[in-house]
């Protein structure tokens, strides 16, 4: 796991929205009552919306850990010998595609903690 310094602003996110539902990294007991409690605290008004936000939690999570990988290698093979255009294609698509479901994700999450200015960060998310 990479040290608390090194980590992206969205890693840092994700580690906060965790604590904040009381899922920590070491937490593996995941039922009604806990949901309940949580859903009371943060005033979620649905009730699989405590779901929805761990959803939306483990998307950022993953979708980041292939953004850093094509920002670390970029969209070519690690073998150079054969130039595959296809593969190029598939991880060009698939980082467009992360960085889109994240968005949608973030968005997702403004709606679920009833944030304000949601229409401003869609609209700049647009731009």
């Amino acid at each position: 796991m990479k040290e608390i310094q090194n980590e992206t602003t969205k890693e840092k996110l994700v580690r906060l929205l965790l604590t904040i539902l009381n899922w920590g990294y070491d937490v593996e007991v995941y039922d009604d009552d806990l949901y309940a409690k949580v859903k009371k605290r943060l005033k979620l008004h649905n009730e699989y919306d405590t779901i929805r936000m761990r959803c939306c939690i483990d998307l950022i999570e993953d979708t980041e850990n292939a953004i850093l990988h094509i920002c670390e290698y970029g969209l070519e093979k690690f073998n150079y010998k054969s130039n595959n255009l296809g593969e190029k294609y598939l991880k060009l698509y698939g980082i467009l595609n992360a960085v889109y479901l994240q968005m949608s994700c973030i968005i997702e999450l403004y709606e679920i903690l009833n944030v304000p200015n949601k229409y401003d960060v869609t609209t700049h998310f647009k731009a």
